[in-house]
């Protein structure tokens, strides 16, 4: 079996500066939303999807610098990536979807 896995990025279209990139190439973009011109719903899973099999829901404010996972964990937009693993390993550790 094989899967299309989309590692998602948030970049810049003026500056081509990279403002968001999972570290772990297993990390897929479900979908994307503009929710205005600031603010972008991303929809991820992470592979294999026996943890959290409906994967998460993240939110990236642009203008402000914060994500926002599953509509209730706020972090800056650096600490994003690392934030996502550690939902995964919660979830992982307590059994979780």
């Amino acid at each position: 079996m094989s899967l299309w896995v989309y590692p998602p990025q948030v970049i810049d279209s003026h500056s081509k500066k990279v403002l968001f990139k999972t570290e772990d190439i297993n990390w897929s973009l479900e979908y994307s939303k503009w929710l205005s011109d600031t603010v972008v719903r991303l929809g991820l899973r992470k592979y294999p999807g026996s943890v959290r099999p409906n994967g998460v829901v993240v939110e990236i404010n642009l203008s402000t610098n914060q994500a926002t996972i599953d509509g209730d964990l706020s972090v800056p937009i650096e600490e994003l990536g690392h934030s996502l693993e550690s939902v995964m390993a919660l979830a992982n550790h307590f059994g979780s979807n």
